[in-house]
């Protein structure tokens, strides 16, 4: 089965249904904890609350622009090192990119198809630890809103006062499914995706092919 048989398999359903279903359900289940709780609803309340204000601390349009532009360092640290420019020598995988590049020469005239080529040669070790560094900014902005041990405390004080965890994790799965269809990662990933893509179909004027041509034909000379 061809799964880009068709367009939605790229851009996805514009379809609501499911999107107003969720959030109605997930309302249902808040009314019905808060009315259990009682006089004790002020812990759903921050609970709630603090799990909001966290899915909006980094914004997925944000995160997506910030790895399509941190993927693009890695072109220009390819590039600085290709034409012999001192620019990026300060970014932190500058030496490693140069000691890749000059123990591994590549045969081809055209400048920017070697760039895209070390690009996607490098990209594996480049997205490691920029994904990393990301995720540890991310992980401290998070907690200048969230604060994971009283989150973990209101939730216990919750489903003890509920008599079990049943209602709770309902609740939780509801709210991933209506307020987290792409985390704060995922957009981070995919900004890198779009600037991968964008490389792998430079054309190279000598041979006319595709980066990701170039990419294979190479696979299939070392095997």
């Amino acid at each position: 089965m061809n799964i880009f048989e068709k367009e939605n398999a790229v851009i996805g359903d514009a379809g609501t249904k499911r999107q107003k279903q969720d959030f109605g359900d997930f309302l249902a289940k808040a009314r019905a904890i808060r009315k259990q709780l009682g006089k004790q609803s002020f812990l759903l309340d921050s609970y709630l609350s603090q799990l909001f204000k966290a899915i909006n601390q980094k914004l997925s349009h944000d995160a997506g622009g910030y790895g399509f532009d941190t993927a693009g360092q890695l072109i220009g640290v390819c590039a600085g090192i290709i034409r012999g420019e001192p620019d990026n020598t300060e970014h932190w995988f500058y030496t490693q990119a140069k000691e890749y590049i000059d123990s591994h020469p590549l045969p081809f005239q055209d400048v920017h198809t070697k760039v895209m080529l070390y690009y996607m040669l490098l990209y594996g070790d480049f997205i490691e630890t920029a994904a990393e560094r990301y995720h540890t900014e991310i992980y401290y902005d998070i907690h200048s809103v969230m604060d994971v041990c009283d989150l973990h405390d209101l939730y216990t004080k919750i489903c003890d006062f509920l008599g079990g965890e049943e209602a709770m994790e309902n609740l939780n799965t509801l709210f991933s499914k209506r307020f987290l269809s792409v985390d704060t990662m995922s957009a981070y990933f995919q900004g890198m995706n779009n600037q991968l893509s964008y490389c792998l179909t430079h054309r190279d004027r000598e041979t006319s092919k595709q980066v990701f041509q170039l990419l294979m034909d190479m696979e299939e000379e070392r095997s």
